[in-house]
């Protein structure tokens, strides 16, 4: 159950757009992108053709990052703030009805005020069964809830919790808001009010149903998508809410919600050991300042201005220009990964493709191959296969997060972190981590209090074992500046140990 998770979450930090491939125009200097970002409102650099090895350098500066701004017109209740603690899971633990009472309980604390709560837990433990009676007079219900949870498709719209709540549906929903940031409420109640809505036209037969509408027990029900988690956890940037918006906006329908945009939108940005030549957060700004709709033209004019400005348009053309005219969808990836437009791009798997594309010259298998194995193993040799298997831990568990890792690296970050997987380290429940805290100690210590509030959480203590969970972390919002140790334990806080902690907060 939890290797396809792993997957999941892979695929969807890895995850950019997939614009169709601009035409190739043979110039004087030979065969160039249509598309060159050309003067843009980034300031240009030199060209540099090829990939500096930049470990040696001081890491650049973490850019500030304003968090998200919305507001889509609602009321919001003034809620409580969260519990510092998991004091329903303790509480129930033992007790009667223990499950029965660590949910109900957990759903109910959020709409107490501070000064009951006490009280409150107090009832609870001598009514473990039934805390119906435990819940004071006075909790606030959103009204904003109550229209929500008239919307007949909650199901459809991924609000299954919701939609068995019943009659207690307002109560439960603003309980859940109660873990989510102002910003958040407003895109929630949006979403699963306005934009998750169908023509509930008979579509029994024919299949037949309006864009944005599938056909569903014989009806036409809502696509959109507002599941809790994309709401719960730490704000995204502003900028990348704007990014959200303009997909939403000039992509519609979408599936997605405002916030599953957002927080794709934050995986584009490279992680701070590659500032120096990466061009994601750029690429995101310029995204963030574009209006008109022009399909997927401006993903690509956005990238050639943040190519232009870190002074690598002439490389990533050299590298990209032939694996785009193979006209095999991969050109999009070859120059997003040599811009580095993404947290899983770093140097190490830029200089990667570059050697292996000028060894492909112009055979089409070949550079499709150079594009495919970027997250590969690299022969028998490969440090990251022959790390895990001296461990017998030849699984995927491993060596993706080994892959993963390493190509996120700065060659001189890999070159350090293949020495440790050599060097015979400890194996203990997985190599791969092991060497990441040789390499990235200080993002691991973060990502290691991150799991120890999310142990605080009752049945959520031995989350961590057989899988590498602060391995992971240590390449998300952690990596790019996004999160901090702060706001990572405020987080787990929100959650209320009710939303699952790890999806919620390490984003």
């Amino acid at each position: 159950m939890l290797r396809p998770l792993l997957l999941l979450l892979t695929a969807i930090a890895c995850s950019a757009p997939q614009p169709t491939a601009p035409p190739i125009l043979l110039t004087e200097a030979g065969p160039v992108l249509a598309t060159d970002g050309g003067p843009g409102p980034i300031a240009k650099r030199p060209d540099v053709y090829r990939p500096l090895d930049i470990g040696a350098s001081s890491r650049a500066g973490t850019p500030n990052l304003p968090r998200a701004q919305h507001d889509a017109g609602y009321q919001l209740v003034e809620l409580p703030d969260p519990a510092s603690t998991d004091p329903c899971g303790h509480v129930c633990r033992g007790r009667p009805c223990a499950r029965t009472c660590r949910e109900s309980c957990r759903l109910e604390l959020p709409r107490v005020v501070v000064a009951q709560r006490e009280r409150f837990i107090d009832c609870v433990a001598q009514n473990s069964c039934s805390i119906d009676d435990c819940v004071p007079e006075a909790v606030p219900v959103d009204p904003a809830c109550e229209t929500l949870c008239a919307n007949r498709h909650l199901e459809a719209c991924g609000l299954p919790e919701l939609a068995a709540a019943g009659h207690r549906c307002p109560q439960n929903c603003t309980s859940y808001m109660a873990s989510m940031y102002p910003a958040a409420r407003q895109a929630f109640l949006q979403c699963g009010i306005e934009q998750c809505v169908s023509s509930e036209a008979p579509c029994a037969g024919t299949g037949y149903c309006e864009r944005g509408e599938r056909c569903g027990e014989g009806r036409c029900v809502p696509e959109k998508q507002c599941p809790i988690i994309d709401f719960v956890g730490p704000e995204p940037s502003a900028e990348c809410l704007d990014v959200a918006r303009y997909r939403q906006r000039c992509h519609d329908p979408r599936t997605e919600s405002l916030y599953r945009d957002a927080w794709d939108c934050e995986s584009w940005r490279p992680n701070r050991d590659n500032l120096d030549w990466a061009g994601g957060n750029l690429y995101i700004s310029c995204l963030a300042q574009t209006e008109a709709c022009d399909g997927f033209g401006p993903y690509w004019q956005c990238l050639g201005e943040a190519m232009v400005a870190q002074g690598r348009r002439r490389l990533v053309d050299e590298v990209c220009t032939h694996i785009q005219g193979c006209d095999s969808g991969k050109g999009w990836t070859c120059n997003y990964v040599m811009a580095g437009a993404s947290r899983w791009a770093g140097e190490r798997v830029v200089w990667k493709l570059d050697r292996c594309s000028a060894a492909a010259g112009r055979d089409c298998q070949a550079l499709e191959a150079c594009v495919d194995g970027l997250w590969a193993v690299e022969g028998p040799g490969d440090a990251c296969a022959t790390g895990c298997g001296r461990c017998g831990q030849v699984n995927d568990t491993c060596i993706n997060l080994c892959l993963y890792h390493r190509n996120s690296m700065t060659r001189q970050q890999a070159r350090r972190y293949e020495h440790c997987l050599r060097a015979s380290p400890r194996c203990e429940h997985n190599v791969a981590e092991t060497c990441i805290r040789e390499v990235l100690g200080a993002e691991m210590a973060v990502c290691d209090q991150l799991m120890e509030s999310i142990g605080e959480c009752a049945e959520w203590e031995t989350y961590t074992q057989n899988i590498p969970w602060p391995g992971w972390c240590a390449i998300g919002g952690v990596r790019t500046g996004l999160l901090d140790r702060e706001g990572l334990e405020a987080c787990v806080d929100m959650t209320n140990c009710r939303v699952n902690p790890w999806q919620a907060c390490a984003r």
